[in-house]
């Protein structure tokens, strides 16, 4: 056994207790003060015998627990046992305790300092018994084993602390000289080691994967563990241990295995210490990034998927929650590691799931996407209506026949020349549409959708604009969104409209106010030229979303509903395509559930016809070079001579422009009066605040026409009528811009 000198010193040495005696003889006070007993023994002049079974991984230091400031000792080795029984008896009694332990007595008995017994079994041969928590099991089967609190009174609990020291004091009484034999302690011990939940002694590999690799190694392979079911908690071999012979030694555990060879050094062997720490941190990582596949964080929120393609924020609780619950990661530490599974798991989560944030990117791939360089977590799932499978004719005898008469024939069937068309131009007017929307749900199917040019539909009541615009390109599209809004500036969020590509606008959207129809020509400018755009969800954080579908306007053909055509300086034209329909429909409309019905069997063939369709040459939009420019895809915007002239007519410019010829007309006569040809004025130069001036100044009629107008809209004004083609000149001189008008 092992023994300290004193209780203030770590340092053991080897001994016998029962064969030791105090050399000066033990001062009465030492039995009957506790204090005092207690200061002696802690004297650092002391020599004494304070002794324990127990043998610590450093031979030469008490077993101790690891405190913030010492290290930990922890037991290896047990040589014997000893129990203290806390309480006062005669040496009859004492006997006759000892006398009920049979067949398992002890050794010895020792009368304590207190008058007190210990009793102490002694072992044919030390055990090898690694760490507190395997000794402190090993202890409760012994407990169990023995029934000491049945044999005496004051069994004292202390013996399931390894780190327990017993006060010597030198009168002993030799029971038998037997010790506890060698199978007895390890059938204990293994039924100690069955108590313990040996999953945070080390990384848990599948037992499949540890058997194949074990198969690489020889001495493995060669041992009788070849022809086991390698199965939790099978015995074998201590194959890894030189000169182990026991057949049954090694036992399968979770994270590793557990021996009581006495050629090992320690009970338990993980597979790191087997298989060697790269293979296991290998396979433990490949585990966690199986665990965390599909779980994102923002910075705020994780992300899970719930079904295919379905996502929903969630608190670090929850994904921690799931992580342990679904995904099979354990909290635990493993011995000798800093973190759990779901430490790790979740610490990868933050490198490698880390996202710029999560919203619906439309028609992208569902998941992890990058986008300009960085990662984001797109939420959208829709897709756009599957197209039939196999190729469609166009007409009455195909599969589509409502929709061939509803639009007319393109160019590229051969047909009548005297059937109806939907769109007034001809079959070229059509030709543009068929390419803007096949380019439009080809790039959406393909989930790779591309910026194309807004749309602008006219026509009289009941003619089929809506239909077309929400049932026909809104159910190709998957959905549709209303966007007046958003557009006009009175939702400051607007964020289900990024779900969609399909954004609907009706005519009475905009009005004549000037404001109005400024802020809609700036937005539907910016919805076709941008292609990123501020997505703000209520309750979450506003960011960057990438989004390239369509604005989608139909309006009756009337001077009012007119006004939703933005202002059409040159920078907006190539941004829309503007139709004009016939004036009597091509079709006869069925009540809803029937046209519903319809739509259902016709709408995959067209789809499919849009697949397969082929732009024609009149339809492509090439640059002065001859090359196409691919920007919208490389459709020519079509736009209806009959609505740029309304457009022009209804516009904020047109008025202005009718202001300033009236003024010019009456400036430039008044100015040139009386004088020669040759001496005529023909310019005006300034500034729009002196423009503005001057026209509030020659007539009570203008002044009040120009109310509301300030500098500023003065100036765009200007701008605009010089980007349509009239003859303004534009200078800059320091902070003032000067703007010439020629009479």
């Amino acid at each position: 056994m092992f023994a300290l000198s004193r209780l203030s010193t770590s340092e053991v040495f080897h001994c016998q207790p029962w064969g030791w005696s105090p050399k000066a003889g033990i001062p009465p006070e030492l039995r009957s003060n506790k204090k005092l007993r207690d200061k002696f023994m802690n004297d650092p002049t002391t020599e004494w015998n304070i002794y324990s079974g127990w043998e610590g991984l450093n031979g030469n230091l008490r077993i101790s627990r690891k405190k913030a400031d010492s290290e930990e000792n922890p037991p290896h080795k047990l040589h014997g046992l000893v129990i203290d029984f806390d309480t006062k008896m005669t040496e009859e009694e004492v006997l006759a305790g000892i006398s009920r332990l049979a067949p398992l007595v002890p050794n010895f008995y020792e009368r304590s300092l207190s008058g007190k017994c210990h009793l102490v079994w002694t072992f044919s041969k030390p055990i090898v018994i690694s760490g507190f928590p395997l000794a402190e099991a090993f202890l409760a089967v012994a407990a169990e084993k023995l029934q000491p609190a049945n044999a005496l009174a004051g069994f004292d609990k202390a013996f399931f602390n390894p780190s327990i020291y017993y006060t010597n004091s030198g009168e002993w009484r030799e029971i038998h000289d037997r010790g506890l034999s060698s199978g007895l302690l390890l059938g204990w011990l293994i039924e100690a080691s069955e108590k313990l939940d040996w999953k945070g002694n080390g990384y848990c590999v599948p037992l499949t994967v540890v058997h194949d690799e074990l198969m690489k190694n020889p001495d493995f392979a060669g041992s009788e563990w070849a022809s086991k079911d390698f199965q939790l908690g099978v015995q074998g071999p201590t194959w890894w241990i030189p000169g182990s012979t026991s057949p049954k030694s090694a036992v399968v555990k979770e994270s590793g295995m557990f021996t009581y060879s006495a050629h090992a050094s320690r009970n338990f062997f993980s597979w790191a210490d087997l298989l060697g720490f790269s293979f296991v941190d290998q396979f433990r990582s490949n585990q966690i990034g199986q665990a965390v596949e599909g779980i994102y964080f923002d910075g705020r929120a994780f992300w899970r998927e719930l079904s295919r393609g379905d996502w929903k924020p969630w608190t670090k609780d929850d994904i921690l929650h799931f992580l342990r619950i679904k995904r099979g990661l354990s909290p635990r530490t493993p011995k000798g590691e800093d973190h759990s599974e779901l430490d790790r798991a979740y610490q990868h989560i933050q490198d490698h799931g880390n996202v710029e944030g999560a919203a619906p990117f439309v028609f992208r791939p569902n998941g992890a996407i990058t986008v300009y360089s960085k990662p984001f977590l797109n939420t959208h799932n829709s897709r756009v209506l599957q197209p039939a499978p196999d190729k469609v004719t166009w007409g009455p005898s195909g599969p589509m026949p409502w929709l061939s008469q509803f639009f007319g024939p393109p160019s590229t069937v051969s047909t009548s020349e005297t059937e109806a068309r939907f769109f007034q131009g001809d079959v070229i007017a059509l030709d543009s549409f068929i390419s803007w929307l096949a380019y439009y749900y080809r790039t959406a199917f393909e989930l790779n959708l591309l910026s194309g040019h807004n749309m602008f539909v006219s026509g009289p009541v009941n003619i089929g604009k809506t239909f077309l615009n929400r049932q026909i390109v809104g159910e190709l599209m998957g959905g549709f969104r209303i966007a007046e809004d958003y557009l006009m500036g009175e939702d400051a969020f607007g964020s289900e409209l990024f779900g969609v590509a399909h954004w609907v606008v009706d005519d009475n959207a905009v009005t004549t106010s000037a404001a109005r129809q400024r802020k809609w020509s700036e937005m539907v400018k910016r919805m076709a030229a941008n292609r990123t755009f501020r997505y703000h969800e209520k309750f979450r954080t506003a960011q960057m979303v990438e989004w390239m579908g369509r604005v989608f306007s139909t309006f009756n053909a009337d001077e009012g509903s007119s006004q939703i055509i933005p202002d059409l300086e040159r920078s907006i034209l190539d941004k829309i395509q503007l139709y004009q329909t016939v004036k009597r429909p091509t079709v006869s409309f069925l009540p809803s559930h029937e046209m519903n019905e319809l739509l259902t069997r016709e709408l995959p063939h067209f789809a499919r016809f849009l697949l397969d369709w082929s732009t024609p040459e009149h339809c492509v939009l090439r640059r002065e070079s001859g090359d196409i420019d691919w920007r919208f895809g490389g459709v020519k915007p079509w736009h209806e001579p009959a609505l740029i002239q309304t457009a022009n007519h209804s516009s904020r410019t047109s008025g202005f422009v009718e202001i300033l010829d009236d003024w010019k007309t009456d400036y430039f006569s008044a100015l040139n009066e009386g004088k020669r040809t040759d001496d005529r004025i023909t310019t005006w130069r300034g500034s729009a605040f002196q423009l503005r001036k001057e026209l509030c100044s020659s007539s009570p009629a203008t002044q009040d026409a120009l109310r509301g107008e300030g500098v500023g809209d003065i100036s765009r004004l200007l701008g605009q009528l010089r980007a349509k083609g009239y003859n303004i000149g534009i200078e800059d001189a320091g902070d003032i811009r000067y703007w010439t008008l020629h009479a």
